[in-house]
């Protein structure tokens, strides 16, 4: 697997900040398509605390998310029903413990001071929920699957279109996101403005009312996916 380093983020500190309050303000709306990651996501990590959990809701609360995050146009997944979920929702609550304590809200500090070790279980989790959904009649595609794992674990970014446009500057770049090494550029980026994402991550939770205060603000790696995923027109 390569690791050579990706060449320099084409969105600036700046234009982050103004991705990340757009985001933020176009998720005030009770009803906003962007809630469906925090109701996914929050599901997911109540569900990694308790000995039994209700799977199958599991499976409805993912596929909607998908749904919410554009994974039904132009899909495969048009063709079957919320339960083709079944089998990635029991890869994800089946993990060992050592990887789920690895990965789950995986910080960027953490990448970077253990990467082949993190990178490694990332790997392992990332081509099983691949090869699962290929194995089920879908292409199991880096969008999909790094969607997944962000609205379950918040362990990377999602890399759709909009994403590798604001991070390469090309919306066509294809290559796998673990062939590259677009994560130790995304985390030395973050621990770089660190503070300052922090403030701003501070001001936003005081000002929206729908974020759950019993929680961290956000994952590190899904900050980054809206500070990087939806560029502001000047």
């Amino acid at each position: 697997m390569a690791t050579k380093e990706s060449k320099e983020l084409k969105t600036g500190i700046d234009q982050f900040m103004k991705n990340l309050r757009r985001y933020m303000q176009d998720s005030q709306e009770e009803l906003s398509r962007y809630r469906s990651w925090n109701h996914c996501y929050e599901q997911f990590q109540s569900a990694f605390k308790k000995r039994k959990t209700d799977r199958d809701m599991l499976c409805l609360w993912l596929a909607w998310y998908l749904a919410s995050w554009g994974m039904l146009h132009n899909s495969m997944l048009l063709s079957f029903n919320y339960k083709i979920h079944a089998p990635i929702v029991n890869i994800i609550l089946d993990m060992d413990k050592k990887s789920l304590k690895t990965l789950n809200n995986l910080e960027c500090q953490n990448w970077l001071d253990n990467k082949d070790d993190c990178r490694k279980k990332l790997a392992d989790l990332y081509y099983k929920i691949r090869d699962c959904y290929e194995k089920l009649g879908v292409s199991g595609t880096d969008t999909l699957v790094t969607k997944v794992l962000l609205g379950t674990l918040g362990c990377v970014p999602a890399f759709d279109n909009l994403f590798k446009n604001g991070i390469s500057g090309k919306s066509s770049w294809h290559r796998r996101t673990l062939a590259s090494d677009y994560l130790t550029v995304l985390s030395k980026f973050y621990v770089k403005y660190e503070k300052a994402i922090g403030k701003a991550c501070m001001s936003i939770k005081q000002s929206h009312t729908f974020i759950n205060p019993q929680m961290k603000i956000f994952p590190e790696m899904k900050i980054l996916d809206m500070g990087f995923w939806k560029k502001i027109d000047k």
